[in-house]
């Protein structure tokens, strides 16, 4: 069927079905903006979770997030683009999907494609083979000044494990395990190329520690409210002035310490203004080394979305 959106998207896989491979660290994460919980299958897909959610959204820069897709089913049948029933896209035409039945026959690979029998109570399939869908990470849906593209990550621990299937991880890698895994991955990039959609490979040690471990202490105050519903009235007016105070150089602490005091609002609230707002982009500084309230904010020098714009960018 057609793709849902925002709060009303729901994963292929969720970590109450307990789906999650063996042995991973899963995490749910309730993001504001899309108003759900994202579904982290794996510490692996964490660090890109928050990365896209990182990904401007609230503020007027381009690319900039629209929505996101965890989990998402990779059609065994023909089906429209991801796309084609945003909001943002009425009157725009996308390529449609040839799914991964066709895609797999014209690789030669039919037989590779996962099965599953049906009961052979079934009122209709009466224990006959039925393809079983595939599913992927990450679909970021992203506009740019063109309109609405998205970019599909394929993560995993390491690159190694590309080429090789996860059943047979603490195993030495055979050649027929070896074609099994990439003849899968193949699948996935050429279901979405049909899309004009780009698959990266990506694994997590790509993402710079430091920026990892800051996204994952600023979103859990992104995702917070505020103690006091009347912070969200002077929210506009703290960033605008903690982006004027920026460049004193003061601890972070000491920042919402002043906001607080000017804007008669907590010490609690004037850091989820704070923290949130670097989160979201609406007050840039620098996440390439650690952020804590003990320590100076500096003013953005390095941008996540500038070292890693191949992934957020759409096919050329």
């Amino acid at each position: 069927g057609p793709s849902k959106w925002l709060g009303d998207y729901q994963p292929a896989n969720t970590i109450s079905d307990g789906d999650c491979p063996k042995g991973t660290r899963p995490s749910c994460m309730a993001d504001p903006f899309l108003n759900r919980i994202v579904q982290a299958q794996a510490g692996t897909e964490q660090v890109f979770v928050l990365l896209a959610c990182h990904c401007p959204k609230l503020v007027d820069l381009r690319p900039k997030l629209i929505d996101l897709h965890e989990q998402k089913m990779l059609f065994f049948c023909p089906a429209p683009h991801p796309l084609q029933n945003h909001p943002l896209a009425r009157g725009m035409q996308f390529p449609g999907l040839r799914g991964t039945l066709n895609i797999a026959e014209a690789l030669g690979k039919l037989k590779d494609h996962p099965m599953v029998r049906a009961p052979r109570d079934h009122p209709v399939f009466k224990g006959c083979l039925l393809p079983f869908p595939y599913v992927g990470d990450i679909l970021p849906c992203l506009i740019d000044e063109i309109g609405p593209y998205a970019v599909n990550w394929s993560i995993k621990a390491t690159l190694e494990d590309f080429h090789r299937t996860y059943t047979r991880r603490n195993t030495p890698t055979s050649k027929e395990d070896r074609e099994k895994a990439e003849f899968r991955h193949e699948l996935e990039r050429l279901y979405y190329l049909d899309g004009q959609i780009p698959t990266h490979q990506l694994v997590p040690k790509m993402v710079d520690n430091e920026l990892s471990i800051n996204l994952l202490d600023l979103f859990y105050w992104y995702a917070r409210m505020p103690q006091d519903p009347g912070a969200i009235a002077v929210k506009e007016e703290v960033l605008a002035y903690y982006r004027e105070q920026l460049p004193r150089d003061r601890l972070m602490h000491d920042h919402a310490k002043s906001a607080a005091q000017k804007f008669s609002i907590s010490l609690h609230d004037a850091k989820w203004i704070l923290k949130s707002g670097i989160f979201a982009r609406q007050i840039r500084v620098e996440l390439f080394r650690v952020v804590a309230d003990n320590l100076p904010l500096r003013a953005e020098i390095h941008d996540p979305f500038v070292r890693y714009a191949d992934w957020f960018r759409r096919l050329a």
